[in-house]
């Protein structure tokens, strides 16, 4: 639905419809609200594996340290989507 919702205001935008434009940004403002938070999303998810990756790519720190610090990166991974799905829920009901 985001990606419906992006491509409609970017055809109204191009076509120089505006009437349309305002329309469908205003029917659909929630559904177009997710899209910022999925590219939030996207950027705190890959920063996460980023810094899971050089954890694991690191020879000094211990096996055990290194188990320890990607879990709680992972678990910091859930809760971030565990919100999104909250906010997610609560803006399309």
């Amino acid at each position: 639905e985001v990606s419906i919702a992006k491509d409609l205001v970017e055809y109204y935008r191009k076509e120089g419809d505006r009437e349309s434009l305002i329309r469908v940004r205003k029917e659909r403002k929630d559904i177009l609200r997710l899209d910022g938070m999925i590219k939030s999303i996207e950027s705190q998810r890959r920063r996460i594996r980023k810094m899971i990756a050089r954890i694991e790519e690191n020879k000094k720190m211990s096996n055990t340290d290194k188990q320890e610090k990607i879990r709680k990166l992972k678990e910091r991974e859930n809760e971030i989507l565990a919100r999104f799905i909250k906010r997610a829920d609560e803006i399309l009901e």
